[in-house]
């Protein structure tokens, strides 16, 4: 595991060390022996527990992880949901700013020419040439027809 993230488990750690019970009881035990297994043993983290959490300078990975906690265990449904949404949004974004970065049209490129081929194809008219012979006998039978009606 990278350095900073074992830096930014140690954090977690002080910082629900230092959170009201029943906040840390919502979080799995499993998970909190994870944080503990895999932080830091040796770092002696900046935290002080008279200055509120969100004054305190954090790494970018504790942040991270105090902010998968709040979405993962300590927010209601209403919360839920609005975030659920919000990804669907930025997820959205994202996407409709690679298409226009990167235009995957291109890779349609070569489907379309052939369906534009087959639509060219569609569209002629296929005239089928009678030779000397059938004209003849197509004659022949006008002929013979107009004799019998």
């Amino acid at each position: 595991m990278d350095e900073n993230y074992k830096i930014a488990l140690c954090e977690v750690n002080d910082i629900l060390e230092n959170t009201e019970q029943y906040l840390v009881d919502m979080i799995p035990n499993s998970f909190i022996k994870w944080i503990k297994d895999n932080r830091q043993n040796n770092y002696k983290t900046t935290i002080v527990n008279d200055i509120p959490i969100e004054k305190q300078i954090l790494l970018p990975e504790t942040e991270a992880f105090i902010a998968l906690l709040f979405r993962k265990y300590w927010s209601n449904e209403e919360e839920k949901e609005y975030f659920i949404e919000k990804d669907k949004k930025e997820y959205i974004y994202d996407e409709e700013e690679k298409r226009k970065l990167y235009n995957p049209e291109i890779f349609n490129y070569k489907q379309e020419e052939k369906l534009s081929k087959q639509e060219e194809v569609a569209l002629i008219e296929v005239k089928q040439e009678v030779n000397y012979f059938r004209k003849i006998i197509n004659k022949i039978r006008k002929i013979f027809f107009s004799i019998m009606n």
